[in-house]
């Protein structure tokens, strides 16, 4: 039995990360995929405040550390590592108390076995 279908509509998406697989998910529906990034990161490794904010965690002077969003807990492990010196802010990390603001940041600390002390499940309601 066929799923639903767009039957040839135009779809227009907001979609910055992933255009291609939100494309081809409305082109396998019978739609016309037409995307319109409306958002686009840019990342600050080469930011003296970035920097030395990876110093500081390395130097043991960040007793807490709040990662907001998995972009940019990633773009701070890549920019750890391109100043040589991953290894040291990850284990820098794990002696700090480490707070994610969702599961997407707490991914990627979880990968580097970042303790978290504390994880929103559900990051839009206050609550939960």
């Amino acid at each position: 039995m066929p799923g639903p279908s767009l039957n040839g509509r135009v779809l227009a998406f907001v979609e910055a990360r992933m255009p291609d697989e939100m494309a081809s998910l409305i082109r396998r529906h019978g739609g016309v995929p037409l995307g319109a990034p409306v958002l686009q990161e840019h990342y600050l490794k080469d930011s003296p405040q970035v920097q030395q904010a990876i110093t500081d965690v390395c130097n043991g002077t960040v007793g807490v550390a709040i990662f907001l969003t998995g972009v940019g807990t990633q773009a701070m492990m890549e920019t750890a590592a391109a100043m040589g010196c991953q290894d040291e802010f990850v284990a820098s990390l794990r002696n700090a108390t480490v707070v994610a603001r969702s599961p997407k940041p707490a991914r990627v600390l979880r990968r580097h076995k970042i303790p978290i002390e504390s994880c929103r499940r559900n990051p839009i309601h206050p609550l939960t």
